[in-house]
C-alpha cells in the first residue's frame, strides 16, 4: 500500500495522486484534520502489528510498503480523559499525557520512514542557523549571519555592509486568527532611525549582490532547478515572493554544475532529509550562495516553468518501490 500524509488542501499532494489514479494503483490519503486512533501496537520478534482506524480508514502498518510524508502531521485524536484535564486546566498532568501522544506519534513517523519512506514529521523543525553551519562545512559559501537584539551593533555592521533580515525560524506567524507573512527586507538608515535601542533577537545579514537566485527541489538524490531573475524588478529583487503578478520574473530551467550538485547530496545526506526546496543565490562574482532548505515547501514554481512533471517523477518513485497494489 502507497500510504501518503498532507495537508487537506494542498494542491501538490492532489496532482500526485491523479497521476497514481491514472495508472490504476491503489493508494491511501491522511490529512492533518483526520483524526485517528491506534488501535494496537504490538512489538515481538519477528512480530510488527501498528494498526490505526477512525470512520474512513482501517489501516494497518504493516501493509504499507512506501511512504511519503508531503506535509501535515499524523493527528492522534485525544482521549475524553486527556480532554477533561485540559478543561479543567489540569495543565501537569495534561502536558504529560500530550507527551505521551507525541512519542507515539514519532514512533509510528519513525516506522513508516524506515519503511522505503521519504519525508519525516522531525525535518519541519530544522533549524536555519544550523543548516548555514552544516552548508558551509560541506563545501558551501554562506551568507555572513547575525543574531542581535540591539540598535548600536546594527549600526556598526551597515557601516560596512548592506544588511537584510528576515525570521529566525518561521516566516509566518498568527495572531488573532490571521496569518502573516515575514519576508526578507533590506535594512537602511532611515529603518534604523525607527528602531528601538532593544529589540528582540533578529537575523541580520549580508545583503548579497545577487546575480540571480535559484529555486532548487531535491527528491531523493534527484535535483530540479529553475533559476529565478528576480533582481530585474524593485519588486522582488529583495524577496522574489513579492510576486509580480503583471510581470512575473523569469524562471527558466537551470542546469547546475556537479560540484553544487555534489555538495547538496553531502548537505542532504547529512541532514537526513530525502526531500527539500534549497534556496542559492549566485553573485555577480558568480559565487553560490546556500541560504535555506524548506523541507515540506512548494515546488510548483519549478515544477511547472521548469516543464519537470516533479509530480509524476514522485509518483512514479512511489509505483516503483509498492508492491502488488
Amino acid at each position: 500500500m502507497i500510504l501518503i500524509i498532507s495537508e487537506n488542501k494542498d494542491y501538490i499532494t492532489d496532482i500526485v495522486l491523479d497521476w497514481l489514479s491514472y495508472n490504476k494503483r491503489k493508494f491511501t490519503r491522511i490529512n492533518d484534520t483526520d483524526k485517528f486512533v491506534i488501535s494496537q501496537i504490538e512489538i515481538e520478534s519477528g512480530v510488527e502489528n501498528i494498526k490505526l482506524f477512525n470512520s474512513k480508514f482501517k489501516i494497518n502498518l504493516s501493509d504499507v510498503s512506501v511512504y511519503w510524508h508531503r506535509r501535515g502531521v499524523l493527528n492522534l485524536k485525544q482521549s475524553v480523559v486527556s480532554l477533561n484535564l485540559e478543561q479543567n486546566n489540569n495543565k501537569g498532568i495534561g502536558n504529560y499525557i500530550q507527551a505521551e501522544y507525541k512519542a507515539i506519534n514519532l514512533f509510528v513517523e519513525d516506522y513508516l520512514y524506515n519503511k522505503s519512506g521519504v519525508g519525516r514529521i522531525e525535518d519541519n523543525y530544522t533549524n536555519k542557523l544550523s543548516n548555514l553551519i552544516y552548508a558551509k562545512n560541506c563545501g558551501f559559501i554562506i551568507p555572513s549571519t547575525y543574531i542581535l537584539k540591539n540598535k548600536k551593533e546594527v549600526l556598526d555592521l551597515i557601516e560596512k555592509e548592506d544588511l537584510i533580515t528576515k525570521g529566525i525560524q518561521s516566516g509566518w506567524f498568527y495572531n488573532d486568527g490571521k496569518e502573516y507573512s515575514l519576508f526578507t527586507s533590506t535594512i537602511n538608515q532611515s529603518d534604523l532611525a525607527e528602531f528601538p535601542d532593544k529589540f528582540e533577537y533578529s537575523l541580520i545579514q549580508k545583503k548579497l549582490d545577487k546575480k540571480y537566485e535559484l529555486r532548487i527541489f531535491y527528491f531523493n538524490e534527484r535535483m530540479f532547478a529553475t533559476a529565478i531573475f528576480s533582481q530585474n524588478d524593485t519588486q522582488t529583487e529583495t524577496d522574489f515572493r513579492h510576486y509580480n503578478n503583471l510581470k512575473p520574473n523569469r524562471t527558466p530551467p537551470f542546469d547546475l554544475p556537479l560540484n553544487i550538485k555534489e555538495k547538496i547530496i553531502k548537505f542532504m545526506t547529512f541532514k537526513k532529509m530525502k526531500t527539500g526546496s534549497i534556496d542559492i543565490v549566485i553573485t555577480k562574482k558568480n559565487e553560490y550562495v546556500f541560504l535555506e532548505v524548506n523541507p515540506f515547501g512548494q515546488f510548483g514554481q519549478v515544477s511547472n516553468p521548469g516543464n519537470f512533471h516533479i509530480e509524476k517523477h514522485i509518483a512514479d518513485y512511489l509505483i516503483e518501490r509498492s508492491i502488488n497494489d
